[in-house]
C-alpha cells in the first residue's frame, strides 16, 4: 500500500476536529456547575467577612490585654507610692531624740 493510496482512503482529521467533542463536554459541564461556582463565591465572600471581623476582634482583644497590664503596672506603681507615703508619714511622726 503506497502513501497515496492511505491517504486517499482516509480523511485526514485536523486536532481541532479530534478535541471539539471534549470541548463541548467541558462546556457543558461547566455550564452544569455555574449555580455551583456562584454558591461557592458568596460562601467565600462570607468566608472572607467573617475572617476579617475575627482578626478585628483579636486586635481588639491584644488591646484590651495591653491596656489592662499597662493599667496593672500603674496601680502596682500607685500601691508602691502609697506605701512610702505612709512610711514616710510614719516617720515623721516619730519624736525626734
Amino acid at each position: 500500500m503506497s502513501i497515496s493510496s492511505f491517504s486517499d482512503s482516509r480523511t485526514l482529521i485536523g486536532p481541532a476536529d479530534k478535541t471539539q467533542v471534549f470541548r463541548d463536554w467541558i462546556k457543558q459541564k461547566q455550564k452544569e456547575l455555574e449555580p455551583w461556582k456562584t454558591k461557592i463565591n458568596q460562601k467565600q465572600a462570607e468566608v472572607d467577612v467573617k475572617t476579617s471581623e475575627r482578626d478585628v476582634l483579636v486586635k481588639q482583644a491584644e488591646a484590651v490585654e495591653q491596656a489592662s497590664a499597662e493599667a496593672l503596672e500603674a496601680l502596682e506603681t500607685v500601691k508602691g507610692d502609697q506605701k512610702a507615703k505612709v512610711r514616710f508619714r510614719g516617720l515623721a511622726m516619730l519624736p525626734t531624740l
